[in-house]
């Protein structure tokens, strides 16, 4: 692991180069380093509170800004002033007030420090340093308990297996979930952006093209769409969106073959007519450079 200076020749490298005896957590982000080491610092805030650490001989744990202490990481609790209290260094390790897996702190030179050193006892002492992460009884870091962690949790929406299934086609249910949640750059949403266009569907040349007219108030889409539900035995489609959606919700249900196709066909129907719309709309400003 990073923290504790095992686990790859990576994590090595990482130590010699970078953080040179510096703790993770205080080192600079570099102007001049690559990606991957940018990524990971600009994380530190968030992975903070989910570490704690198990001491051992504690010449892996930072005194200061590791989280080892029953009152959490000591440096952000009580600021720089307790490093000189305790006559310490900012890099210092807990190694240096541990000695035979016994406390060898210095007296107390403020009232802080008599907070920290009476609150040692409660701290176990364990054959060797560890880094435990707190999402988990294991201790062990896991992607999936710290994705749930760090997302943002909303309510789940009804419709979501109508995308995401087994036979769904990436691109396509992309394409889907943007247009659920109303999110294709239509010309009604590019004018609320403040990008001058002309308004009128691209198909119909009538109305405001906007998803729910796109998808299926069209003339042109809904003949599509139409003829897209009479081969997935579909007799009387639905055009308006919301009601679309709800009856989809309702009858779509399952891993039959019909609920499959149907789902399968309803988003290679939405995916292809944007593909379209965006290829007439690339070509009509072409034309319209030309001129």
């Amino acid at each position: 692991m990073l923290l504790l200076l095992a686990g790859s020749l990576w994590v090595a490298w990482i130590h010699s180069e970078l953080l040179k005896g510096r703790s993770f957590w205080t080192v600079k982000i570099p102007q001049d380093c690559s990606w991957g080491w940018r990524k990971l610092l600009k994380l530190r805030a968030d992975a903070r509170s989910l570490l704690s650490f198990e001491v051992g001989d504690g010449k892996n744990i930072f005194l200061w800004h590791d989280c080892w202490h029953p009152n959490g990481t000591l440096y952000q609790k009580y600021g720089h002033r307790i490093v000189y209290d305790a006559a310490s260094s900012l890099n210092a390790k807990v190694s240096s007030i541990l000695q035979n897996k016994e406390w060898c702190w210095r007296p107390a030179r403020s009232e802080d420090l008599v907070d920290i050193q009476s609150k040692l006892s409660l701290v176990q002492i364990k054959d060797s340093d560890k880094a435990i992460w707190l999402l988990n009884s294991s201790g062990k870091f896991n992607c999936a308990d710290t994705w749930q962690h760090l997302r943002g949790k909303q309510a789940e929406v009804q419709w979501w297996k109508l995308i995401w299934f087994n036979k769904a086609i990436p691109r396509h249910g992309f394409i889907g979930w943007l247009t659920m949640k109303n999110r294709l750059a239509t010309k009604d949403r590019l004018i609320q952006w403040g990008i001058c266009v002309d308004p009128v569907c691209l198909f119909c040349r009538h109305m405001l093209e906007d998803r729910d007219h796109l998808f299926f108030k069209c003339p042109f889409t809904k003949r599509i769409w139409d003829h897209i539900m009479a081969l997935c035995l579909v007799s009387d489609a639905i055009d308006d969106w919301n009601m679309l959606v709800a009856w989809g919700t309702q009858h779509l249900q399952g891993k039959s073959f019909r609920t499959s196709l149907c789902k399968v066909a309803w988003w290679a129907a939405v995916y292809h007519i944007w593909l379209q719309r965006n290829l007439e709309f690339t070509v009509g400003r072409l034309k319209l450079r030309s001129r």
